[in-house]
């Protein structure tokens, strides 16, 4: 399995784009990805919406998926 950061990134994208949330155990066990956080950072560097959450109030870990974004027929940006 290619575990590259590049490969890792490109991985990771493409199961964001397809609606998959990740989670850092999920990366772990589908791409051999350690730091998915620091992965994020990078996809978010290079202009990608992905949101971050907590699956409950106090826990350690965050959860992302990619966010959801219209645009209005006025031509406005939602997320």
């Amino acid at each position: 399995m290619e575990t590259s950061k590049v490969s890792q990134k490109r991985m990771i994208l493409g199961a964001l784009e397809s609606g998959i949330t990740l989670t850092p155990l999920a990366a772990i066990e589908r791409f051999g990805c350690f730091r998915l956080a620091a992965r994020i950072k990078d996809l978010r560097e290079e202009g990608h919406l992905i949101v971050g959450f907590r699956a409950k109030p106090n826990d350690r870990h965050f959860s992302y998926s990619m966010a959801v974004t219209y645009v209005t027929p006025e031509g406005q940006v939602m997320i």
